[in-house]
């Protein structure tokens, strides 16, 4: 074969290669936005919500988000007080020409007013840099998660919300609307209906209730394995949150697997947070057989209504949630010494 022709069938098998590539970028592309159109169009909330946000009385999901001063912050940690949501992003001009306002506004608000927490996207320089002089909280989304969820399709809006954590009214959009409201004082409302209001939300933040039926969800395991929890409808389920850094969890860890091991009509089912290197340090370590699948910002633990680890769900055959959350390493212990077949020898000595 000439230098030529070699040339030539080198350089077909490079272009072959690369069209392959391509396909399947945009196959797998097309696949991820199909998924997230199923899960929205799932959610109860996505039918209620309109193109302009959520309607006023609706209960907010919780959020645990970074602040820019350090840490984390749940939107659950100011029930009680009046919240001005503020979504911002540092690109947006009309957000930009807002700030030296919001550089006004008090950390702690005067007697009535709401406290303004800022719901930011992008860079954390970029943030610091811009709202050097803000006082109020400024927490942090990675693109946009918690805006899609809450339905705000763009910049400066946000939401007034009552002490039990439902919106009192509808999207506020503009500097000049999110500017008055943080300087208002007026009350959401008689006691007693933030205290019926209260009740409801609890819950959005202590779990799903027994009844309810079980969020779907597709994660990948640390291996890129997707797996979706309705591949296990018709068995029952026991699923488990929990967190490769967290003492507790790993406490749970070994009793789990002896209860994979020992009850074939469970089958169990793990949500854990880490990146997947840790991940499958603790799947290794511990010898699990079960699968176990990585969620990236607590986004399946804001479905189910809890953000606490370890916490336990037991799901039945028809994927109803059928009793109340299990919160912490004891009463997991428990529920899999009551479900264990080998009551000889239980789990838990």
């Amino acid at each position: 074969m000439t230098l030529i022709g070699i040339s030539i069938a080198a350089l077909a098998f490079i272009l072959g290669v690369v069209c392959l590539l391509i396909y399947q970028l945009m196959t797998q592309h097309g696949r991820i936005l199909l998924r997230l159109e199923m899960l929205e169009a799932r959610r109860p909330e996505a039918q209620a919500q309109t193109a302009q946000g959520y309607p006023a009385g609706t209960v907010l999901h919780d959020f645990e988000l970074p602040a820019l001063s350090g840490g984390e912050m749940r939107l659950s940690q100011w029930r009680g007080k009046r919240l001005l949501l503020i979504f911002f992003n540092p690109d947006c001009s009309h957000c930009q020409k807002m700030v030296p306002q919001l550089a006004k506004l008090p950390a702690s608000p005067d007697a009535g007013e709401p406290q303004v927490l800022i719901i930011s996207t992008g860079d954390r320089s970029v943030n610091r840099r811009l709202m050097e002089e803000v006082q109020v909280p400024v927490l942090l989304q990675e693109q946009g998660e918690l805006a899609m969820l809450y339905g705000v399709p763009g910049t400066p809006a946000g939401y007034l919300v009552d002490e039990a954590g439902m919106t009192c009214a509808a999207l506020l959009t503009g500097a000049s609307a999110l500017l008055a409201a943080a300087r208002s004082t007026e009350s959401s409302g008689p006691a007693t209906k933030a205290t019926t209001n209260l009740t409801h939300s609890q819950l959005l933040r202590d779990g799903l209730r027994a009844g309810t039926v079980a969020p779907d969800f597709l994660l990948p395991s640390p291996d890129g394995e997707q797996i979706a929890l309705s591949q296990y409808r018709g068995r029952k389920v026991l699923l488990v949150f929990s967190d490769p850094e967290c003492t507790p969890c790993n406490s749970l860890a070994p009793h789990l697997e002896l209860a994979h091991r020992g009850n074939p009509d469970y089958q169990i089912l793990m949500v854990s947070r880490g990146n997947a290197e840790l991940v499958r340090k603790k799947i290794d370590e511990f010898g699990f057989t079960f699968p176990v699948v990585m969620q990236r910002k607590g986004e399946i633990s804001r479905e189910y209504g809890i953000f606490a680890v370890p916490v336990a769900f037991l799901i039945d055959e028809a994927g109803i949630i059928s009793r109340e959350v299990m919160t912490g390493l004891d009463p997991i212990l428990s529920l899999i010494n009551q479900v264990s077949k080998t009551r000889q020898k239980p789990v838990l000595a």
